[in-house]
């Protein structure tokens, strides 16, 4: 299948393989799964799909060089990462720099899209709106004083702002966190 192409689309892929967040495999496993379907499939609009993975171990500086790297050397065309919230919020000033899409599929802080970057995109929901379905149904159970237990993590740390932000206009009262 690799002479029917008549070019490549370079994918570059930005996940935590090691340090203290390693679940950048998985991530890594579905984009190479993906990429050879897309192949055996005839390519994307003709063109061979090519990754080119870096680890970030999950930190943001570390996220900002992998993403150098890839703009730069690689020469990638779109980017797909990072995991962390922190991390792309890091790197996608690079990418949109660059002016190259961007993808993220697990980042959930609110502010990636509320930055006014054209470039990037996300598949996850936001912590806001998991906040929001949290908070409707607790309003729609009759709920009014809830407990919030979160990771102090970045992930749980965004989350519990915005619970505690907009708790107030669905009744509800945090008593202990």
């Amino acid at each position: 299948a690799d002479g029917d192409f008549s070019g490549t689309i370079k994918i570059g892929v930005i996940c935590p393989m090691s340090g203290t967040a390693g679940d950048g495999v998985y991530m890594e496993a579905a984009c190479q799964l993906a990429a050879d379907e897309i192949n055996a499939a005839g390519g994307m609009d003709g063109l061979k799909v090519e990754l080119y993975v870096e680890d970030d171990e999950g930190t943001a500086q570390k996220s900002v060089t992998v993403a150098q790297k890839l703009v730069n050397q690689d020469q990638v065309d779109v980017v797909i990462g990072a995991q962390n919230s922190a991390c792309t919020l890091a790197n996608m000033l690079v990418t949109q720099e660059a002016g190259i899409v961007q993808i993220t599929p697990g980042s959930s802080s609110p502010s990636i899209t509320e930055q006014g970057n054209e470039w990037i995109f996300r598949t996850s929901i936001s912590d806001l709106t998991a906040a929001t379905s949290i908070m409707e149904y607790c309003q729609e159970m009759g709920y009014t004083d809830v407990a919030l237990i979160h990771s102090s993590g970045d992930f749980g740390m965004t989350a519990s702002a915005a619970i505690n932000e907009e708790c107030g206009d669905y009744g509800l009262t945090i008593v202990s966190e």
